[in-house]
């Protein structure tokens, strides 16, 4: 259930490691669309070189450019993620990555066996029931554990996400990270 973080954390450090400065990138970048429309040979130098970290890490192009946008309209210089290789990945580097989750999983990054099940909600799967079982009782290492390893749209990655329903709006596995 860690792997998927700490693969996560090593394709963050991977990729960041290819970056340069920004001295380099592409002004006529699409900074603030939803979805982009930039395409591999669209890409400036360092850019392909971060998208190259990915595809070499086992992601897609379509990954890479994900993560470069998300970045971008984060106001995240890629290129600075490799001064930070040493540290944890902050909350707005790590919802950025999250942000692209399809993406990531499309090219099974993560392998064929990525831990993650097809329950849909409590009772499916007796891992993820111990997992809501600790995330209701109020841990949020528990809830950021099952937002992570949940299916996609599954009421498991839902209840993870509100931090057992304590969060009105979703932290995508930054529960733990969030405490005020």
């Amino acid at each position: 259930m860690h792997r998927f973080t700490i693969a996560l954390s090593a394709l963050v450090i991977f990729a960041a490691a290819c970056g340069g400065s920004d001295s380099d990138s592409n002004p006529d970048s699409n900074e603030n669309d939803s979805e982009s429309t930039r395409t591999y040979e669209d890409l400036s130098f360092l850019e392909k070189s971060f998208v190259d970290g990915v595809t070499e890490g086992g992601g897609t192009e379509a990954a890479g450019i994900c993560m470069l946008d998300a970045f971008e309209d984060a106001g995240i210089d890629a290129s600075e993620l490799a001064d930070l290789a040493d540290e944890e990945p902050s909350a707005d580097v790590l919802a950025a990555i999250f942000s692209c989750s399809a993406e990531l999983f499309e090219g099974g990054l993560f392998g064929d066996d990525s831990g993650f099940s097809t329950a849909d909600t409590y009772g499916d799967d007796p891992e993820l029931d111990a997992l809501w079982d600790d995330c209701a009782a109020g841990d949020d290492m528990a809830c950021d554990d099952l937002w992570l390893t949940a299916p996609f749209g599954s009421d498991y990655e839902s209840f993870g996400s509100t931090c057992g329903e304590r969060e009105s709006s979703g932290q995508f596995g930054n529960c733990s990270l969030d405490d005020s």
